[in-house]
């Protein structure tokens, strides 16, 4: 059930271009699909999310 996250490029464009509120959504192998915001994706980005 592990869910598949963006890659550390595309995390950072996120962190640096979207408010933190900004939902993401992951998938797994099974089709499942979980629902983040961008700050619950990265608790400790070097960016201020508090856009």
């Amino acid at each position: 059930m592990d869910f598949l996250p963006p890659c550390s490029i595309c995390r950072q464009v996120l962190a640096e271009f979207y408010s933190s509120e900004m939902p993401v959504y992951l998938t797994n192998d099974k089709e499942e699909i979980l629902e983040l915001t961008l700050k619950d994706l990265l608790p400790y980005a070097f960016t201020d999310l508090e856009m």
